[in-house]
């Protein structure tokens, strides 16, 4: 064999081993550049997906901060008529009370009055040296004890009146 053939098969050699050593590495290479690459582009995707989630979630929460101002708003606005229509009921009822206290107010004057024409009927019998009619005996009692209810009630009237009093200057209530 000649110098030729043999630096020619040297050089064979030499590019098989080159070759069999190298193109793994440049394959292994390559695969991890790829690698990198898809990791890199998955990166930019998740990137992408958490902005968007972000921005999402950003507006959700404006929109529920919008959603609870609003209800807030509308809140006190039914609070504030809740209060209109609640003071207007006590004036109703302060009105009611107060026809009906005028009222219980007459029968007690209408009372008193028939207490003193019987007394004075029981008196007269008493004085002639007659017994009194059972009749107005027992109309007065009735009257005695019909009189002693309406004081009562009278009392408890104006007593639920100064409370309702007090509590209208404790709570006041805009109108309108």
């Amino acid at each position: 064999m000649d110098a030729a053939s043999i630096l020619s098969l040297a050089v064979i050699a030499l590019v098989a081993v080159f070759t069999s050593v190298t193109a793994p590495l440049i394959l292994v290479r390559r695969s991890e550049q790829m690698h990198r690459e898809d990791l890199q582009a998955d990166y930019q995707r998740q990137d992408r997906i958490a902005a968007v989630a972000a921005g999402t979630a950003a507006a959700m929460l404006a929109v529920q901060r919008d959603m609870a101002q609003a209800m807030a708003i509308r809140d006190d606005r039914a609070s504030a008529k809740l209060d209109l229509i609640n003071a207007q009921a006590q004036s109703i009822h302060t009105l009611v009370n107060s026809d009906m206290t005028a009222a219980r107010q007459s029968e007690l004057d209408q009372t008193r009055a028939m207490l003193t024409v019987l007394r004075r009927v029981v008196d007269l019998s008493k004085a002639r040296g007659q017994a009194p009619d059972p009749r107005d005996l027992d109309a007065l009692a009735a009257a005695e004890t019909r009189a002693t209810e309406l004081e009562q009630i009278l009392a408890d009237r104006l007593y639920q009146l100064r409370q309702v009093e007090a509590d209208a200057v404790e709570n006041p209530v805009e109108e309108g």
